[in-house]
């Protein structure tokens, strides 16, 4: 094909580097392109290359995305981090995330509040939740702020759970056990008024 080749990569034998007039274009995962690039027609234009290129960009696209999604819920940013990774441009990642969505088979919100639930029920603080779930990238501010507002438990039935747990393992009428105990309580997240009231009504 003039003007376009297609190697193995240098980087890795897992990934094509794209290659117009021997200046590199793009370098995508082998695995998911190989067969789509064969399909390219010979004497394209540098033009009609990218317009053909585009479209083989946003079909392997949604079909990865797809197979993803098909394997565990994903949060918008996440699978666009994911598309990027494997070789596509962000404009046609951007696309496909935004026909996930349309389609219904991405939900950020619903994904949040399951994300945040999940925590909570390992007896987490709210707060604690609120860090590490905002650590992780694509996380929207607003739904994390709205599904701790509306999830269960509240701080109070996460401390006693916690209490409860740790009453089986020590001796909570002791006075360093207590204090040790505060300690990790604190580190987790839980603020000190609230562990001390969760002492005092245990």
């Amino acid at each position: 094909m003039k003007g376009l080749k297609i190697e193995i990569s240098r980087v890795s034998p897992k990934s094509l580097d794209i290659l117009w007039e021997d200046t590199l274009f793009r370098t995508v995962s082998k695995g998911l392109f190989s067969r789509e690039l064969k399909g390219l027609q010979p004497h394209l234009t540098y033009p009609e290359f990218l317009a053909a290129f585009a479209l083989i960009e946003s079909k392997v696209g949604r079909r990865y995305a797809i197979y993803l999604l098909s394997q565990r819920a994903l949060l918008g940013a996440e699978l666009q981090e994911k598309l990027v990774a494997k070789g596509l441009s962000l404009a046609i990642a951007e696309q496909v995330v935004a026909y996930c969505k349309k389609m219904g088979y991405i939900n950020d919100a619903g994904e949040t509040k399951r994300r945040v639930a999940k925590e909570l029920k390992k007896g987490r603080s709210m707060r604690a939740t609120r860090y590490k779930l905002m650590q992780k990238k694509g996380v929207d501010e607003t739904a994390l702020q709205e599904a701790l507002q509306n999830a269960g438990p509240t701080e109070e039935e996460a401390l006693q759970k916690q209490l409860a747990k740790y009453a089986k393992k020590i001796d909570l009428k002791d006075r360093e056990e207590r204090r040790k105990l505060l300690a990790k309580l604190c580190r987790q997240g839980f603020s000190i008024d609230s562990v001390f009231k969760a002492f005092d009504d245990f």
